[in-house]
């Protein structure tokens, strides 16, 4: 009767992963320590029910108890009775159609559809032996993980940092170069100010001098002050320095007659007033030089003038 309510045994089915000889062997020594290959399949009403991989459709299958083809039997394990009629094992067995193609050997293998399959039964779950080894594997494969994100996190960090440093370097060598520009510009401006300025005092100091020079020329009656300075003859110009027709030098002593030869040489103070080096106090003749022998003897003394012009603001 599918309707009956009668407590209905659960048996666990474990099987050496593979069947092959070396599966079984192995789990024979890791047995005892609570580690080894094992599939499980769990038994009720008369089949056993597992899960493994499919390319296509749900991965559940089920088989004859204890007579999976794709394993080697070993033993069973007693998980208790289900309260559950057939019709509702069915029903539960369509809700755990787990997809075939999502079947994983360490986090989604047929020890774990076991697990869920007894959960909803409501029996005791299978021993934890069953499953240490995919368990152990799936912590080392989470820890290699768990090392390969914070790897990748530290490298994200590590380019962060960069780049966050890589602006602030940034961001200083505009703020640098910035106020460089602004201290050229104000040197530049405090130049331009210095150059205004000097030329400012440059004309005004000008304009002075010239003011001085027109002053002078009217106190002394000098108009040609300055022709006089390169040397031309101001002695047949009237309103000279002295407002007379008085000869600049002493033309009674610029030559001296001594047996039919005459000759004539500058006055070395005349030459030093003409270059600016000596102030105009007057003018001794020009005495003769070579040629003559006597001509030392002759020459008269100079004179001096007796209006001193001085010409040390030209």
């Amino acid at each position: 009767d599918n309707d009956r309510r009668l407590p209905e045994p659960v048996v666990l089915h474990v099987y050496d992963m593979g069947g092959d000889e070396l599966a079984s062997k192995l789990n024979e020594v890791f047995r005892p320590v609570g580690i080894g290959a094992f599939h499980g399949a769990v038994e009720v009403y008369g089949r056993e029910w597992s899960y493994g991989w499919s390319d296509e459709g749900t991965g559940v299958f089920s088989s004859p108890p204890k007579r999976c083809p794709l394993h080697a039997y070993r033993e069973s394990v007693c998980l208790g009775s289900t309260d559950m009629s057939r019709r509702d094992v069915a029903q539960l067995l369509r809700q755990l159609e787990w997809p075939g193609d999502e079947y994983n050997l360490i986090r989604h293998n047929c020890c774990h559809w076991c697990e869920e399959f007894c959960r909803h039964l409501d029996v005791e779950p299978p021993p934890a032996w069953l499953n240490n080894l995919a368990a152990e594997v799936a912590k080392l494969d989470d820890g290699v993980r768990d090392v390969a994100t914070n790897a990748q996190l530290a490298v994200e960090v590590a380019k962060a940092a960069v780049r966050r440093r890589s602006e602030e370097v940034h961001e200083v060598h505009e703020k640098i170069l910035n106020a460089v520009e602004a201290k050229a510009e104000e040197f530049r401006e405090a130049a331009a100010l210095l150059r205004d300025s000097v030329e400012a005092k440059a004309d005004e100091l000008k304009e002075q001098a010239e003011a001085t020079w027109h002053e002078l020329e009217q106190k002394l009656g000098i108009s040609r002050i300055g022709s006089f300075l390169t040397g031309e003859d101001l002695t047949a110009r009237p309103g000279s320095a002295l407002g007379q027709e008085t000869p600049l030098v002493d033309t009674a002593s610029q030559e001296t007659h001594s047996g039919g030869c005459s000759s004539t040489s500058r006055n070395p103070l005349m030459e030093s007033f003409r270059q600016g080096l000596l102030p105009f106090r007057g003018f001794g003749s020009e005495r003769p030089t070579g040629g003559c022998e006597d001509a030392g003897r002759d020459a008269s003394p100079p004179r001096e003038f007796t209006h001193p012009i001085h010409v040390s603001a030209v």
